[in-house]
């Protein structure tokens, strides 16, 4: 990776990961408000209903992730024209196709809807009038990523930030999940009009079969990829709800919440360095060593930033719950087990987005349906001898480590020796090693006066114990050492 791109790279993940920190701010605030207006029930009903949502949109035949390979690769090769008709037959497909899960939601409905609470039937219902604005939206915020307009994503992230925490105390606080549901279409709704004021995208029904083929021999397989990705993400939420209740698996989301500020850093690097991935693999003649370092740099450094963050997320959730969420305690231990799979999870991602850029993505589908089977047998098994939320988080930390490293070794063995996997597996492990044990460790024997000091005082050591690796983090990458000349450059500019 060249001195400027990757200086261009490192720019544009600091912009954006700016508006999501910023966004998260406003994030935490609604989170705990959510949590305390809906209850442990209500969030477990909401969290069913984002399943389901995220399921429904498989109905696009992984059209959408096709693209979202192929049309940078247009771009970066100038066939302009070639890249309008695949983003108009995409969206003509998406939208067609997306109608069969409404049909299926409204027939499940028509036939077991007086059988269901009221929350869930009303839920299926908002869903089947939902699901076509949010796969609109959906292929809007692709088409951006890929024309790498980050800056306009950036603003959209903390538009719906603040637009969500204004929905929550407008209209969740007094009319509970319903009020949510119209709250989600609202702030849709904001910001798809944000994105046809700033940067408009025109569509018109395009239909090629033959183009159309060639996008399904690709998204087909990376649908049934991700499909089974997202069932082993969630395959914890289906087993408790099964087994232990809706309010076992509300309390069971602080581990999802503090995985969504652990993973939102690597999240928001991903979303920039997919697209510029592709383009040098095209540019470079289609070689796998031609973009190693997009894979090898981005593990080591998360191997130090994840834990780090998960930490530090085990302090902070930790204290939100003990103040200002007391109902969600018993869902404290397992949280902290759940988010040692974070990592995993985000190797695991890395490694996979490499494969497809090499067209070895067929692999990860025995990889992911080993985990699985894996997860359903560990947890099941653990929620029936007793071990209850705790039991699963073990089960899903073991699927998820299977997944994970089963993809990354996939992926490196296309570049390296064994010798040369060895150390850097063995580099990998050991940094993740380190930092959980010194954070169970630190969680375990520092306390306080108040729950205030021993929070503070946690993260405080944690700190220091993991500078060491923080300063290797900047020998090897020089992240801070480009922030500050890409500050100093700013401040130039500034005072010009």
């Amino acid at each position: 990776m060249e001195h400027e791109h990757k200086k261009q790279l490192l720019k544009d993940t600091t912009y954006y990961s700016i508006a999501n920190y910023i966004a998260q701010g406003f994030g935490i605030v609604n989170s705990v408000a959510l949590r305390r207006f809906l209850g442990p029930a209500g969030m477990g009903i909401w969290s069913l209903l984002q399943i389901i949502l995220g399921y429904c949109g498989y109905a696009s035949f992984g059209t959408t992730k096709a693209m979202a390979r192929n049309y940078p690769i247009l771009r970066g090769k100038g066939e302009n024209e070639s890249a309008e008709k695949l983003k108009d037959m995409v969206f003509t497909f998406t939208m067609t196709m997306s109608l069969i899960p409404i049909v299926i939601l409204v027939c499940y409905l028509a036939i077991k809807g007086k059988t269901l609470d009221r929350p869930v039937s009303i839920g299926i219902a908002f869903l089947s009038g939902f699901l076509l604005i949010q796969r609109f939206y959906d292929l809007l915020l692709n088409l951006l990523r890929s024309d790498k307009k980050f800056v306009l994503l950036s603003h959209l992230i903390i538009v719906n930030a603040v637009a969500g925490l204004i929905m929550t105390f407008a209209l969740v606080r007094w009319w509970n999940i319903y009020g949510l549901m119209a709250g989600t279409t609202v702030v849709t709704a904001i910001c798809i009009g944000m994105i046809y004021r700033s940067h408009p995208y025109h569509f018109a029904r395009y239909w090629n079969s033959k183009a159309l083929w060639q996008e399904l021999k690709l998204g087909v397989p990376l649908v049934l990829a991700t499909f089974l990705g997202e069932f082993l993400k969630s395959a914890d939420d289906w087993i408790i709800a099964r087994y232990l209740g809706f309010a076992s698996l509300g309390m069971y989301t602080l581990g999802s919440m503090a995985t969504q500020y652990v993973y939102s850093l690597p999240n928001m690097f991903s979303h920039v360095w997919y697209p510029n991935m592709q383009q040098d693999y095209g540019r470079k003649g289609g070689t796998p060593e031609g973009i190693k370092s997009y894979l090898l740099t981005p593990v080591f450094g998360f191997s130090i930033l994840c834990p780090f963050l998960a930490g530090m997320a085990i302090f902070g959730i930790t204290l939100l719950a003990q103040v200002f969420l007391p109902k969600y305690l018993p869902g404290l231990p397992a949280m902290k087990i759940y988010l040692i799979g974070t990592f995993f999870l985000l190797i695991g991602s890395f490694a996979y987005s490499y494969l497809i850029a090499i067209d070895k993505y067929l692999v990860n589908i025995p990889v992911v349906i080993a985990a699985l089977g894996i997860n359903f047998t560990l947890n099941v098994f653990f929620v029936k001898i007793g071990w209850g939320l705790i039991g699963v988080a073990i089960g899903t930390v073991i699927s998820f480590f299977i997944y994970g490293f089963g993809l990354y070794v996939l992926a490196i063995q296309k570049i390296m020796t064994l010798n040369e996997m060895l150390v850097k597996i063995t580099e990998m492990l050991g940094l993740v090693a380190y930092s959980f044990t010194a954070i169970f460790l630190i969680d375990r024997f520092v306390s306080g006066s108040n729950v205030y000091w021993a929070a503070f005082g946690k993260g405080f050591i944690f700190l220091v114990v993991s500078s060491p690796l923080l300063f290797l983090f900047e020998q090897k990458t020089k992240t801070l050492s480009h922030l500050i000349e890409m500050f100093q450059q700013f401040r130039g500019k500034v005072a010009a």
